[in-house]
């Protein structure tokens, strides 16, 4: 009896979504001297539903100067996905969309200049790897950290675009409350969360 259950709560416990969290890093950079700021890991940003695996990632970066001043941000942004991919570039004029709870449309432009997509072969056929970045201003990051809810849309070459989240997907459910620790990270004071309507 104990081995069957032991074995069903291993079973449950790979089943069920697990997320041990992240942690904000600072380093110096040794050439220019500003302090980077970001996370240990990729954030996950986009994740299936039931099985909680990762299938889109958007991580903050910030460098700061040593009087404590931003001197940019931006945001990493990876995707994995088995139909096509979207060419994210700045030359294609692609972006990155955030709705907020408030219905609020923050815009990112993509700095990247060319689109950089890696092809996986898997026993379905080919996985694209999509990597991109994104511009970002402190008054973007305060706002995102306030936010209770939030959707995407990520725009590439040829009006191509996908919405997160979609089908079978949904917004990591830690994704928020780790932009929240970040936005207290860079500028040592939390935001209060925006009251639910």
């Amino acid at each position: 009896m104990y081995r069957m259950f032991l074995v069903l709560v291993l079973a449950l416990g790979i089943a069920a979504p697990v997320y041990a969290g992240n942690k904000v890093t600072r380093k110096v950079d040794d050439f220019t001297g500003l302090e980077m700021v970001t996370f240990k890991k990729p954030l996950k940003f986009l994740r299936t539903k039931g099985v909680s695996v990762a299938t889109a990632w958007l991580t903050p970066e910030v460098a700061k100067k040593p009087d404590g001043s931003i001197d940019w941000m931006r945001f990493h942004f990876k995707r994995d996905d088995y139909d096509s991919a979207l060419g994210i570039s700045k030359a294609s004029g692609s972006t990155l969309k955030l709705k907020l709870n408030n219905n609020e449309v923050i815009e990112f432009q993509a700095i990247n200049n060319l689109s950089e997509i890696d092809i996986e072969w898997t026993s379905v056929g080919p996985k694209y790897k999509e990597y991109a970045i994104f511009d970002l201003s402190p008054h973007q990051l305060r706002a995102i950290a306030e936010a209770s809810e939030i959707r995407g849309r990520v725009s590439g070459r040829n009006g191509m675009y996908v919405n997160i989240p979609h089908k079978h997907f949904m917004i990591h459910q830690d994704w928020l409350e780790e932009m929240r620790g970040f936005y207290n990270a860079v500028f040592s004071a939390v935001p209060t969360q925006a009251a639910q309507p």
